[in-house]
């Protein structure tokens, strides 16, 4: 998974077969009396699983795996994949959905904004116009900027 669920998004097979390794009784479900103890459950697994539980660490790397990727793709479901195939590579603790999903379309604008900003710098005033020729043929508005 790459994270740890909330203990009412385990699914139930999994309760199950922990249940019954662990030779608990029916009805045992996931639950810590104290957070040490889960905090400490969690730094425990991911020792075992070599995986780096460094929030700023994970965004950076996210956020650089986007900025590339986003030279060449557009699509936030594509750039999202690149930052979970980079943080899967560097074993880091995956970052909530929510936050990748952010970072990619902020990320995505920016590099965009400045593929514009380079193109309107290459252009002639004579290439300027005749845009601006094609928008009004095609029915657009040019934006000002």
């Amino acid at each position: 998974m790459g994270y740890f669920p909330k203990a009412a998004e385990v699914p139930e097979t999994v309760v199950e077969h922990v249940r019954g390794a662990l030779e608990l009784p029916e009805g045992t479900g996931p639950h810590y009396e104290s957070a040490n103890t889960a905090k400490l459950h969690r730094k425990l697994v991911r020792e075992r699983q070599g995986i780096s539980y460094d929030q700023e660490r994970a965004r950076r790397i996210a956020e650089e795996a986007i900025r590339r990727a986003a030279l060449v793709k557009n699509n936030p479901p594509d750039l999202i994949n690149v930052a979970l195939e980079e943080l899967v590579r560097a074993t880091c603790e995956l970052p909530a959905f929510r936050t990748l999903d952010e970072m990619a379309a902020r990320v995505r604008r920016e590099v965009n904004e400045d593929i514009f900003a380079t193109v309107k710098s290459r252009m002639t005033m004579e290439d300027r116009a005749a845009c601006k020729l094609c928008w009004r043929w095609a029915g657009w508005t040019a934006r000002a900027g």
